[in-house]
């Protein structure tokens, strides 16, 4: 099994606590004040508001308390805090239009990362790969592109990983086969291809859904999974 590059560790190890963009007009997320009045550190701070910069907050359907230093962070829209870290974020049909930004990877407590049915183009950050306490990632139904990352196999927590209904093109990394927890991986409706890497050690028994439908496999790339998970998954 190939494994990840030390200088891949080093770049998901590195926090993003430096904006290109100012996108919050109220916020500042280097001030002390304004950090103990959100409930959140400087590198949370810098997350959000590059979620914020990168998809259009201001058009969001509902922002509601973005940008608002009168409330903290876990009174804004879509997101849960606990014990002074972004736990969850969960902004489905939200219209976010643009890029997942890479400093996602500062949300180190995250649990829930949920953006599906949105507006979202560009590739999938490498960063991810430092969410290590992420238990479900729900991407799907987006414009998303490029290959998936590799390092989405160091998410050994995952039981949820929704991917469909994107435009993501090349193999299922074989990094796939770390994630043991996983009871439910939907890949359909992409331009992956390639043989499908042995996961025959996912959750077997638990395993509820694989989707793999709509990509450019054969069935002879995923029989081996098929035989094992056939008389307890859904397969689509």
């Amino acid at each position: 099994m190939r494994t990840v590059s030390l200088v891949t560790v080093a770049l998901l190890s590195v926090l993003y606590v430096n904006s290109a963009a100012a996108a919050f007009n109220n916020v500042d997320c280097t001030s002390a004040a304004n950090l103990s009045a959100l409930g959140i550190p400087q590198g949370d701070c810098v997350a959000l508001e590059a979620i914020w910069d990168s998809t259009g907050g201001a058009s969001w359907t509902d922002n509601t308390h973005w940008d608002d230093l009168a409330w903290p962070v876990d009174l804004w829209f879509g997101v849960n805090v606990a014990a002074d870290r972004v736990s969850t974020i969960s902004l489905a049909s939200n219209n976010l239009i643009g890029t997942l930004p890479e400093e996602l990877g500062n949300l180190t407590e995250l649990t829930q990362l949920n953006l599906q049915a949105n507006q979202l183009t560009g590739p999938i950050p490498i960063q991810l790969g430092s969410l290590t306490g992420l238990l479900v990632l729900l991407l799907d139904h987006n414009q998303l592109n490029g290959a998936i990352p590799t390092e989405l196999g160091l998410l050994t927590a995952l039981t949820r990983l929704d991917l469909d209904h994107n435009e993501l093109s090349g193999t299922i990394p074989t990094q796939f086969q770390n994630l043991t927890a996983l009871t439910r991986l939907t890949l359909a409706s992409n331009r992956l291809s390639g043989t499908v890497p042995d996961l025959t050690a996912l959750a077997l028994g638990v395993l509820n859904r694989f989707g793999f439908s709509g990509n450019r496999f054969v069935f002879a790339d995923y029989e081996t999974e098929y035989v094992v998970y056939r008389d307890n998954t859904t397969f689509d």
